[in-house]
């Protein structure tokens, strides 16, 4: 993966994240492929050794990384497809119109969902208030660090 000051911000606001809530255990990653039968929730391929554990809703736009708001992607769905686009829109599109298909698929996700949903947040407004405004603050440092060297440097 190239070094970049985006992939470098991604990196510091999971890092920062997880001072707030911890990540899904092995555990629940077991369970959670053999509850879709070792395949992507999308696109219904099965998972390879590198699966990802998607954020439904990302923590950015108000998610959690609780395993009420994951299901098992493939990676081509997770990174390459994706990105932040809400999950029902994407599911509607990797269903290519077959409404079966998608009611099928958004039935399993809504049964997970409800499943494991917490009974309270387990990130309150407030921290995650604090948690964007130290994001933030580290984005515009590594910005200001990356344009000061880049006016060093050749590259």
């Amino acid at each position: 993966m190239p070094l970049h000051p985006a992939w470098v911000k991604n990196i510091s606001r999971r890092v920062l994240w997880a001072a707030l809530e911890r990540d899904i255990t092995k555990e629940q990653r077991r369970a959670m492929a053999e509850c879709f039968d070792r395949q992507c929730a999308y696109c219904g391929n099965p998972l390879t050794d590198r699966w990802h554990a998607d954020h439904l809703v990302s923590v950015d736009s108000g998610g959690f990384n609780h395993i009420s708001n994951r299901v098992p992607a493939c990676p081509r769905c997770n990174e390459h497809e994706k990105r932040d686009e809400q999950w029902l829109r994407f599911l509607e599109s990797k269903c290519g119109g077959d409404t079966a298909l998608l009611k099928a698929r958004r039935m399993r996700i809504e049964a997970w969902m409800r499943r494991h949903s917490p009974k309270t947040p387990p990130v309150t407004d407030a921290q995650r208030s604090a948690w964007r405004q130290e994001v933030d603050a580290l984005a515009t440092a590594i910005d200001t660090a990356w344009k000061r060297l880049k006016e060093l440097g050749a590259g």
